[in-house]
């Protein structure tokens, strides 16, 4: 069990430094960042609440709260972080980089201490065509919100 929490907080650790990468060299090239954030977003809770046997119902939810979360805490702390760095660049990727981190612990937390499937069954897994779907699914609902 402490392994796996390791592994996922290494995991979520990798998610957190895409994420700041993404955010950093998209206000270099002076590109819209919401679409690869949000995908990166889906991908890390989707990752983590599978290596937790997570619930599918559980890791929509989780998913949808996530980068809703993401998003709107993510509108108003960058700009704070602007005024103490000085820099717009380096602002944004910093409040990624911080919010992801809180997004992926909270998920590992909530997928650990949720109702798992029955021990009985082991053979059910979520395929690529699962994820994608939720991950599509998501993406669009997403999309809806902002616009």
């Amino acid at each position: 069990m402490k392994r796996l929490l390791r592994d996922n907080i290494v995991i979520v650790l990798i998610f957190a430094l895409l994420h700041f990468a993404v955010a950093l060299v998209s206000r270099l090239l002076d590109y819209y960042d919401d679409i690869p954030l949000t995908l990166l977003t889906i991908t890390m809770v989707i990752v983590v609440a599978m290596r937790n046997e997570t619930r599918v119902e559980m890791v929509a939810v989780l998913t949808l709260g996530a980068t809703l979360l993401g998003f709107l805490i993510g509108s108003w702390l960058w700009e704070p972080l602007e005024i103490l760095t000085g820099s717009s660049h380096l602002a944004p990727a910093i409040s990624t980089f911080a919010i992801t981190m809180m997004l992926g612990v909270a998920t590992d937390y909530v997928t650990r201490t949720a109702k798992r499937f029955p021990s009985h069954n082991p053979t059910w897994r979520l395929t690529a065509a699962d994820i994608i779907i939720i991950a599509t699914s998501i993406l669009i609902l997403r999309l809806i919100y902002v616009v």
